[in-house]
């Protein structure tokens, strides 16, 4: 019998997709399997690694093969050096020299510090940055378990002081530490207005509430959106412990300027202002403290060290703070990134003049050397405007008179200041190394990355790490306080025009979500800083 073979009919196709499709999908499920238990594998290889590296890291750590965070303190001659032991003990007195009630008003911290610890996970390299001027310097060497280790995030780290910067300014935080706040414009005597932001909401209402008072200074042209403020209010306004007061600048955080007068780098009499308003929110005996970012941390130290024993806050926190103006405006100028730096701070204060300020009010600026050069630097933009403005002979005497390191020394409540090494904006030799050994209130962090105001760790979402150390400080700091005793304060050495006369009074109230940094805030060429 003979087989006759014919080419296959359309329904012979048809059945043969349909096998061929059943055939694909049932192996669908064995490609699934596949490729996870390949993620799981993946996966647990890079825990591993990373569980190994950080053996290995703790290790190195013990033999001093790599080196933690510096913390610079006078704390006495303490030999008791032990993995145990208080890591670092602040004594430090509030007492005058004629004031013998203060006996008992002296601060203390404990050994809570030992978790104060940053590792950079680089070989000692800057150690000649410290010894050479012959300073008592204690290194810290904990295993990882014991300590906070900051290990920078690595497509971050090559080029720190560029990339970390660059993504402190222009990352995207918005679903990063929100936080709603409760806005209060209050009108000083000068006429001027000062935006305050309350966080949680009503929080000062009730003047008995006994919730410790964070008060918070920004940096240049920024405000409570900024990631960085968020990054340390969000944790630690969550303990229903601490409530917080941001200080917007005039004309920051779309607050308007109303009168001539516009805020600076040594603007320490708007910090009094608003103390004196705060003072009407709180009851007498509430612990009162600070923190200061960038040009905030200049101000709120400036501050600290003019009030001396007299300060209304009785402890600070000063990151990223450029202490000495002039080193800052020379080390801006050192390198054509840095100016890049200069020309970006000064293209966000321009912003600032342009949004807010009515120019017929400001016939003492020079409008057009103004904006006649699209790349002036912030010394320049500070020759035109801040100098007039302040009615100084110079550019020069304005950045020497304001900086905080004029005043450094006369500080008597516990202060700590956290700097990097590697911030291109702030230079490292305007830190105040030899005032933080004299001075027993001062507490000095150094780290080797971290760029300007940034500290970033993480992967695909990098975040930031220093405010662990910040919040550690602050609530050492709030539980040991012996007393919170009020006074009057001193004379201040550059006291503002009608901080003894007239009212300050609430001009308006709203509330919202702060999120990032809204466009509506912040521009210029780099914002957020």
């Amino acid at each position: 019998m003979k087989t006759l073979l014919t080419s296959s009919e359309p329904n012979d196709n048809l059945s043969y997709l349909i096998v061929k499709l059943n055939t694909s999908i049932s192996s669908l499920p064995t490609t699934l399997i596949l490729s996870s238990l390949i993620i799981i594998k993946i996966s647990t290889i890079f825990l591993i690694v990373r569980w190994i590296d950080r053996l290995l890291i703790g290790l190195l750590l013990s033999f001093g093969i790599y080196e933690n965070l510096v913390i610079i303190s006078n704390n006495g001659d303490d030999d008791d050096n032990t993995i145990d032991s208080k890591l670092t003990r602040l004594d430090s007195s509030s007492r005058d020299d004629d004031d013998d009630d203060d006996e008992n008003d002296v601060y203390s911290l404990k050994c809570s510090l030992k978790r104060l610890v940053l590792t950079d996970l680089c070989k000692v390299s800057d150690q000649q940055l410290l010894e050479s001027q012959n300073l008592r310097v204690e290194r810290v060497f904990r295993f990882p378990c014991y300590s906070t280790i900051y290990k920078p995030t690595p497509w971050l780290f090559k080029f720190s002081n560029l990339f970390q910067t660059i993504y402190s300014a222009l990352g995207n935080f918005s679903h990063t530490d929100q936080l709603v706040f409760e806005r209060k414009i209050i009108q000083v005597p000068d006429g001027g207005r000062i935006a305050l932001d309350f966080t949680p909401p009503g929080s000062f209402d009730d003047i008995a509430d006994q919730r410790s008072v964070l008060i918070t200074l920004h940096g240049l042209t920024g405000g409570s959106h900024e990631s960085y403020v968020r990054s340390v209010l969000s944790p630690l306004t969550s303990s229903n412990r601490w409530r917080a007061v941001v200080l917007n600048f005039r004309g920051c955080a779309g607050s308007q300027v109303t009168t001539p007068k516009l805020y600076h780098a040594g603007a320490s009499d708007e910090l009094r202002l608003v103390i004196r308003f705060l003072k009407t929110l709180i009851a007498p005996d509430t612990k009162v403290h600070g923190i200061g970012f960038s040009l905030g941390a200049n101000v709120l130290a400036k501050y600290l060290g003019e009030e001396s024993g007299r300060s209304f806050i009785r402890s600070g926190v000063v990151v990223g703070n450029p202490w000495d103006l002039y080193a800052g405006h020379c080390h801006l100028e050192s390198g054509p990134i840095k100016r890049f730096y200069s020309r970006a701070l000064a293209s966000n204060l321009r912003f600032v003049l342009t949004s807010f300020i009515d120019f017929n009010d400001l016939d003492l600026i020079d409008i057009d050397a103004l904006y006649s050069n699209p790349n002036q630097s912030l010394y320049e933009f500070d020759s035109i405007v801040t100098k007039t403005l302040l009615n100084l002979p110079s550019t020069e005497h304005y950045y020497k008179y304001n900086s905080s390191t004029r005043v450094v020394e006369a500080v008597r409540v516990p202060l700590l200041s956290i700097n990097s090494i590697d911030d291109p904006i702030v230079s490292i030799d305007a830190v105040p190394i030899e005032a933080t050994i004299s001075n027993p209130n001062l507490v000095m962090m150094i780290s080797k990355k971290g760029g300007h105001l940034g500290w970033f760790e993480g992967f695909w979402r990098p975040r930031r790490v220093i405010h662990r150390p910040i919040t550690d400080w602050l609530n050492s700091m709030d539980q040991n306080m012996k007393k919170t005793r009020r006074r009057d304060p001193i004379k201040e050495i550059d006291k503002g025009k009608g901080d003894d006369e007239g009212s300050i009074t609430v001009v308006d109230d709203q509330k919202g979500i702060i999120k990032s940094s809204d466009d509506v805030f912040d521009k210029g060429i780099i914002r957020g800083l």
